[in-house]
């Protein structure tokens, strides 16, 4: 995913705009299949390492249900738990109470 690759490398304008491709309607883009949650993660991380404090809500309700799970898609990767870019978002959205669980 471009958006997660750039985040990565810090370089906030072609992330900021790979990303809004995805968040328009709450990150209706974003198709509900097997890869979901693994793609929500991504999602999550590169929006939280670059302080888009205004797409974290919608990812943070979205993803939090599913912090106790692991994030994975079918046969290409895995990144531990998806309790990660959950706390990143509660910190992101400055609700440290919820980062730290």
């Amino acid at each position: 995913m471009q958006a997660v690759r750039y985040a990565d490398v810090g370089d906030a304008a072609p992330a900021r705009s790979a990303i809004d491709v995805l968040a328009r309607g709450d990150f209706a883009a974003v198709p509900l299949d097997d890869e979901w949650l693994m793609t929500t993660g991504l999602l999550a991380d590169a929006c939280a390492t670059l302080g888009y404090s205004d797409l974290a809500p919608a990812l943070y309700a979205g993803l939090q249900p599913y912090a106790h799970r692991v994030l994975a898609a079918p046969i290409e990767i895995a990144l531990g738990s998806a309790a990660r870019p959950v706390g990143k978002l509660a910190a992101t959205l400055r609700r440290t109470d919820e980062a730290a669980h």
